[in-house]
């Protein structure tokens, strides 16, 4: 039975999303989401489990039961990614667990990947750096390569130059295809590359001629790519600068400002799939996960699009250049670019929502903690910025542990990270007031001594 995305819940750090089926009027036979509380064709009300068909995951099974997975996310300092530890028994990975359940509508600042994917990539990274990258074409073609008068093509920024050029040329299909099976392996820059070395864009389309000779990667950007590229906001994984907004087209290397991890696929052919929604995602699913990890694929079957979402963005960057004008299974020439930022409620909320883990996760990783103590301090003992810290961080805490999608969380959660400000006194009162006065009489002892 099909089910759609209602809700995130889960406790601070094991966040997941909620599903729920959905249900069949009984006198017309339409099928209508579960949030619908009458039916989409006839109107008729919905029937009363209609609200309580929720689809449980494994860990939020568990959970409801009162019996804790205890996987939590953590913020890595130096790659600034998400990655899963166990407080029972210590293990860490960068693949989401499994038990954690199904990854939120939308991640927010940090992607949190899914069960499976990671082990995936790193099995065929490893397997295409045993052999030489070949050529995949014999030699560039010179219509891409160069075209001389008004309808000059700039390679580096995939668009054409002049007053003749129209949309209508971004509708015929792409000439060559990477397959990564066939065309990865180890280049130059595998062998002599170092922080400042970027992906091949020509590798991504298909049809770089120089091979193992390239100065350039020709394989999937790795955790380690992921974790190098992040620290350079400021250029893609293919090293072409960003700008500060999109490009009208939502093409191109993007905006540094407006960071997105979420591609647009248009012009996707429906009636080609037998009408069948799971056949469609099914296939989408397997095209772009060859690019990257994919987080989640949001299928709007009525209007014959798709947005689907990475867990990191250099993986998306890959996808954008490597899917436009490509097809899945049938004929299609998709239309891919950048999204824009989910408007749905759902997603907004999950957005909220993951954010408020990540400033949770980004101070612990600092070496603070948002516990609350086993004791109470007397109201006179904390003063000053100690004092005001630790009762915002006390306070956030209770907040986002026991609602964590509440307003009051997500108004705290600011104060968390104004505390965790460096410089700042987080969780250690200030006692120098009740000091001063012991301090001055061992001066005059020492002065009368003297």
């Amino acid at each position: 039975m099909k089910s759609s995305v209602t809700g995130t819940s889960g406790p601070v750090g094991a966040a997941f999303a909620v599903r729920e089926r959905t249900w069949q009027c009984g006198a017309c036979k339409a099928k209508n989401p579960p949030q619908r509380k009458a039916c989409v064709r006839c109107r008729k009300k919905a029937p009363q489990d209609a609200q309580k068909a929720l689809v449980w995951h494994e860990g939020a099974a568990r959970a409801a039961a009162g019996d804790d997975h205890n996987w939590r996310e953590a913020l890595d300092p130096e790659s600034k990614q998400i990655y899963y530890f166990n407080e029972k028994t210590g293990a860490v990975q960068w693949e989401r667990p499994k038990a954690m359940g199904e990854t939120v509508r939308n991640t927010g600042w940090y992607g949190r990947g899914r069960a499976g994917e990671q082990s995936r990539l790193d099995r065929n990274n490893a397997k295409y750096l045993e052999r030489p990258a070949p050529k995949q074409i014999e030699a560039q073609p010179k219509e891409t390569a160069y075209l001389q008068g008004a309808e000059m093509y700039n390679k580096w920024y995939g668009k054409y130059v002049g007053e003749h050029w129209s949309k209508e040329q971004r509708l015929d299909p792409a000439k060559h295809r990477c397959k990564v099976d066939l065309h990865a392996g180890y280049t130059r820059a595998d062998k002599e590359g170092g922080e400042g070395t970027y992906f091949c864009m020509f590798f991504a389309q298909g049809e770089c001629p120089k091979g193992k000779s390239c100065r350039y990667y020709h394989r999937i950007p790795t955790y380690a790519d992921v974790g190098r590229l992040e620290k350079d906001a400021m250029r893609d994984c293919f090293g072409r600068e960003r700008h500060a907004t999109h490009r009208d087209d939502m093409r191109g290397a993007g905006s540094f400002k407006s960071p997105s991890r979420t591609l647009y696929v248009g012009r996707l052919l429906r009636a080609s799939y037998n009408d069948s929604s799971s056949e469609l995602r099914k296939a989408l699913q397997r095209h772009f996960a060859e690019w990257g990890e994919v987080e989640s694929i949001n299928l709007v079957w009525q209007k014959s699009i798709a947005f689907v979402r990475y867990r990191f963005r250099s993986h998306a960057e890959f996808a954008l250049l490597a899917m436009a004008n490509q097809q899945l299974d049938k004929d299609e020439v998709l239309d891919v670019k950048w999204a824009h930022e989910d408007p749905n409620p759902v997603a907004q909320e999950a957005i909220k929502r993951s954010n408020a883990d990540a400033v949770v996760a980004a101070i612990r990783a600092a070496g603070h903690h948002i516990d609350d103590t086993a004791y109470q301090l007397p109201a006179d003992y904390a003063s000053g910025a100690g004092g005001a810290a630790q009762r915002t961080s006390s306070t956030a805490a209770n907040a986002i542990a026991s609602e964590p999608d509440s307003a009051a969380a997500k108004e705290t959660v600011p104060q968390i990270a104004d505390a965790a400000a460096p410089g700042s006194d987080l969780f250690y009162p200030n006692t120098d007031a009740q000091f001063a006065a012991s301090e001055q009489e061992q001066v005059a002892k020492r002065q009368r001594t003297a």
